[in-house]
């Protein structure tokens, strides 16, 4: 009994540490996308006609020198599409799935009854065109490697700096083995209160991380009302991982959090372009100057 107590004691914290490690083979250091805002889903307004993941959104962001997080799926006849939900219902008030339109109807839908329609992914990387750096996100689905390999294909092509994030560690996973040196970031929240009708084990395991052995990311992007998750803050501390908080959207909250990641996802408020960031946390941050241009 003593012996199988004193191998518990052992295997369990290897265990632990295996699951949730990054990928210290191709670890790099915290690079040009931290030390950001990012815009969700781009500087996005109803009040102001401006529907998020829109043309418009995407091109309000760049333009004052907001990074952007945008969401990427694909339509019926597998176009890389910019929308965030599975069903056209909230944004378009139409009930069917993305997965079950084609593009070619997709693109007929106004987002919110404005001028604004659903963009094509490589429509975005247009208007974007590498002026500031992306947080993607791969959206879950049955399609899932044919999202990323055709993500991966159009971003070949692109001159700018980007990173891939995903809930689903088999998308990361997608990454890791195909394209290992492109930033991979592990998305999660509190999935047994966001997610109930998952299989709470799965919810446990991945709200705590623990699935980071199939998808070994670069940084973790963390629901800012979890953020004291106590494997995250392991990361952050002991393997001196970068991370991202989202959705800040309040001054409050960006008050807090800044001191501890290294990008800021931002909704509703217009924070800082930049601030200083290290492997020990943010030292500095730096005001928005008038006009909202970077200096």
């Amino acid at each position: 009994m003593f012996t199988f107590i004193l191998l518990l004691l052992v295997v369990l914290p290897l265990l632990h540490f295996l699951m949730i490690s990054p990928d210290r083979k191709r670890m790099m250091p915290c690079n040009s996308l931290c030390g950001r805002s990012y815009a969700h889903r781009g500087l996005h307004s109803l009040r102001n006609q401006v529907p998020e993941n829109s043309l418009q959104a995407f091109s309000y962001a760049a333009s004052r020198g907001y990074g952007i997080e945008l969401d990427v799926r694909l339509s019926a006849d597998g176009q890389v599409v910019v929308f965030h939900d599975d069903n056209l219902s909230r944004m378009t008030d139409d009930p069917r799935l993305v997965s079950a339109v084609t593009y070619e109807e997709l693109r007929t839908l106004p987002l919110n009854g404005t001028s604004q329609t659903i963009p094509l992914f490589s429509e975005a990387l247009e208007v974007i065109g590498g002026r500031v750096p992306l947080l993607i996100e791969l959206k879950p689905g049955a399609n899932r490697d044919e999202l990323c390999r055709k993500v991966w294909e159009l971003l070949q092509g692109y001159e700018g700096d980007y990173a891939v994030q995903s809930f689903d560690p088999r998308s990361l996973n997608w990454f890791r083995r195909n394209a290992p040196q492109v930033w991979r970031g592990q998305l999660s929240t509190n999935l047994r209160l966001s997610s109930p009708s998952m299989n709470p084990i799965l919810a446990w395991a991945l709200t705590n991380l623990y699935m980071n052995f199939l998808s070994r990311p670069h940084f973790v992007s963390y629901d800012v009302n979890f953020f004291g998750n106590r494997n995250l803050r392991s990361l952050r501390v002991r393997h001196g991982m970068a991370s991202a908080a989202w959705t800040v959207d309040n001054t409050n909250d960006y008050e807090n959090v800044v001191k501890y990641a290294q990008m800021i996802i931002f909704e509703g408020i217009l924070p800082p372009i930049r601030f200083d960031d290290s492997r020990s946390g943010v030292t500095r941050r730096e005001r928005t100057p008038a006009g909202g241009k970077r200096r």
